[in-house]
């Protein structure tokens, strides 16, 4: 056995073989603790000394278990690697010289992600990402699907109810990876297929889709509008703390596509989206407390410019909020400042005429004095919204936070602002309890939600929707049109039990109808438009680390399972599962690591009968201090499935204590023989 060394300078976290430089010969790439990706070339055939090596800095990497993986990530075919970090994922392209290329970010959803894998998962020909996202006590399943244009699309969560073990491999012979998982209450291994997309016209999709936005940041702002031009509705999210703009443009496919990175203002803690000069492309316009100013970008090859400012407050004051009106004569920028905090704060709504001629916008009309609660202790959002119906955009100043006052309505007309009434007190803590449907307020409210109008210089309750469920906490609402029918539906927001509830008119009454799972999400608003071009509004969920997407009239990749087995010992306690075919019948096995007799048990897969046990085995024996129904052991801790010996047939390698311990695979010749001639067994 020929045993080659590989230096290493830095303690190894992770590592995986594969051919990194196109060259035919397998190579090693690891993480370098704390933050360096290393690849060490294999050298030509007699050549011991791995010399050649290449290596980047990944800022912020967080150990996790199985962290880097490779595969054709792009379906250039070429090996690439990605790696986790704790904000986002590195993916590192091979180019067509066989040379690394910079690393590129994908925002990850959370940072809690680990058992990084790439597999052909939906059966297309492109290798899929795929990890588990551990939050809190649940664990999922996230998958990035490649889209046809070679890029990964954003994250779907399937729930796998606490797996011990997730592993990839084609067991049915059909094109795409099955998912082999150990449910870790029962123990039953099952195996579970990803199917094709299904459009549906009256069904709602199964799961969100997931997009990161990084780290929770406190200021955070989404805006949507059309920048680019393309008649398509994209979505533009603020980071304040690394003065960044991250833009979701649709992909013309399948909905909105992973972040692109652009350059904005420090700390902008507010977006609006408008077309302000007409040309069919929205501009993006930010404002900043941090920075005094309100500036606007545009989306110009293919990028968006830096924000140009447009206006800075005076006397002290500085930028609180900000809202887009849309009036058909002259668009204007209504803006909430502020100047000193608490009671003695001077609050105040200006706005200003929208230009694009590059010059500093102006005052249109007289500031509205506010009341210091019209700024919460989080702050303050302007939502337009034509409340009396009379064809002018009217402002609702929401209180972020505490507040004793409530939401004050803003009544516009040609000729001025005011204050229409008094300030309507609903108990709400944020804007995002709040959605605007036409003229009617919808107001999310502890177990249920209310509808209001304005009407007779008041606000009045046209509906109520309750959840019905004691453990209901209703955060936020929408209505839009799900099923393609002539009535909207209510959909309720419940992070008590973590759920979207979609109420539909039924007999005259708005009765439960579907529930989507939120997936950990926390919440901080709603927002609706046609994300995906098929003419069907769609509902997008801003939560702390990412947002989500729920494509209406569409249901997405279904996780379906084939088969499971529990195995029939009732102590056993199958903690890992080792695929690949140890027969030589050319299909797959299924050798599971059960701890409990410090062995493996030995399934076989049919698509007419399903998982079978074979065989059972001890690796070794051990001397436990207590008794075998306590204590499930731990080895063998890991195992592969491969060729170690070049007869082209597959051995199986087990982990176990100090020890690489190998099973090889024969060709069965030689036990053939023994049956014939007794003595061929003595004379081998």
């Amino acid at each position: 056995c020929d045993v080659r060394q590989i230096s290493v300078d830095e303690q190894v976290a992770g590592l995986v073989a594969d051919d990194f430089n196109g060259d035919g010969r397998i190579d090693v790439a690891y993480v370098g603790a704390p933050d360096r990706l290393v690849i060490s070339y294999q050298p030509e055939a007699g050549i011991t000394e791995w010399n050649d090596k290449w290596s980047v800095r990944l800022p912020e990497l967080a150990p996790a278990a199985w962290m880097i993986s490779s595969g054709d990530l792009n379906s250039d075919g070429r090996r690439d690697v990605a790696v986790l970090g704790k904000d986002v994922t590195y993916l590192i392209y091979q180019d067509d010289q066989g040379r690394m290329q910079t690393p590129e970010k994908l925002i990850n959803t959370s940072t809690q992600l680990a058992l990084l894998q790439i597999a052909d998962l939906d059966g297309d020909g492109r290798d899929d990402l795929s990890y588990q996202a551990n939050e809190g006590s649940e664990r999922g399943l996230c998958v990035r699907l490649q889209t046809p244009d070679g890029r990964l699309g954003p994250e779907v969560r399937f729930d796998l109810q606490q797996p011990r073990s997730v592993t990839l491999h084609d067991i049915d012979g059909q094109p795409g990876k099955e998912i082999l998982t150990v449910d870790n209450q029962s123990g039953r291994i099952i195996i579970s297929r990803l199917s094709r997309d299904m459009e549906s016209e009256d069904l709602l999709p199964a799961r969100l889709v997931q997009y990161g936005i990084g780290p929770a940041a406190r200021g955070r702002a989404i805006g949507l509008g059309d920048i680019d031009g393309d008649q398509r509705t994209d979505v533009v999210v603020t980071d304040p703390d690394n003065a960044q703009v991250l833009v979701y443009r649709q992909n013309g496919h399948t909905g909105l596509d992973t972040s692109e990175v652009f350059p904005g203002l420090l700390g902008a803690e507010d977006v609006a989206v408008a077309d302000i000069d007409g040309d069919g492309s929205a501009e993006v316009i930010l404002m900043s407390p941090r920075e005094g100013a309100i500036a606007v970008s545009h989306f110009e090859d293919g990028r968006l410019t830096f924000p140009q400012t447009v206006a800075r407050p005076s006397d002290g004051f500085e930028p609180a909020a900000i809202e887009f009106l849309s009036d058909s004569d002259a668009p204007k920028l209504a803006v909430c400042y502020r100047k000193g905090s608490g009671s003695s704060a001077s609050v105040r709504l200006q706005l200003l005429s929208v230009s694009s001629d590059g010059n500093p916008w102006k005052d249109a009309g007289e500031p509205v004095q506010l009341d210091s609660t019209a700024v919460g202790s989080r702050g303050v959002e302007l939502l337009a919204m034509d409340a009396n119906a009379d064809g002018t955009e009217d402002l609702l100043v929401v209180p972020n936070g505490a507040s004793n006052k409530g939401i004050i309505l803003i009544s516009r007309t040609a000729e001025k602002a005011s204050q229409a009434a008094d300030p309507l007190n609903l108990g709400t803590a944020s804007a995002g309890e709040l959605f605007r449907h036409g003229n009617r307020l919808y107001v999310a409210r502890e177990a249920f939600a209310r509808c209001l109008n304005f009407a007779d210089n008041k606000w009045n309750v046209v509906d109520q929707f309750n959840a019905g469920e004691s453990r209901a906490r209703i955060e936020g609402v929408a209505v839009l049109n799900l099923d393609d029918d002539d009535e909207d539906e209510v959909v309720l927001i419940d992070t008590g039990v973590d759920k979207l509830r979609a109420l539909k008119m039924t007999e005259g009454l708005f009765r439960p109808w579907k529930e989507v799972e939120l997936d950990a999400l926390r919440f901080a608003s709603c927002h609706v438009a046609d994300l995906n071009s098929d003419g069907k509004d769609d509902l997008l969920l801003l939560g702390s680390q990412q947002f989500a997407v729920l494509y209406s009239g569409r249901r997405d990749s279904q996780l379906l399972e084939l088969s499971s087995l529990e195995l029939e010992r009732e102590d056993a306690y199958p903690a890992d599962i080792i695929a690949g075919d140890i027969n030589g019948d050319g299909a797959a096995d299924l050798s599971v690591i059960d701890t409990s007799i410090d062995g493996l048990q030995l399934l076989r897969y049919t698509s007419q009968h399903g998982l079978q046990a074979v065989t059972h085995f001890r690796v070794f024996e051990e001397k436990r201090l207590v008794s075998e129904s306590e204590d499930h052991g731990t080895e063998p801790r890991e195992g592969l499935v491969t060729d170690v010996t070049s007869d082209g047939l597959h051995d199986l390698l087990l982990l176990c204590h100090d020890r690489l311990i190998v099973y090889p695979q024969d060709d069965g010749r030689n036990a053939d023989a023994a049956k014939v001639n007794p003595n061929a067994a003595d004379a081998r």
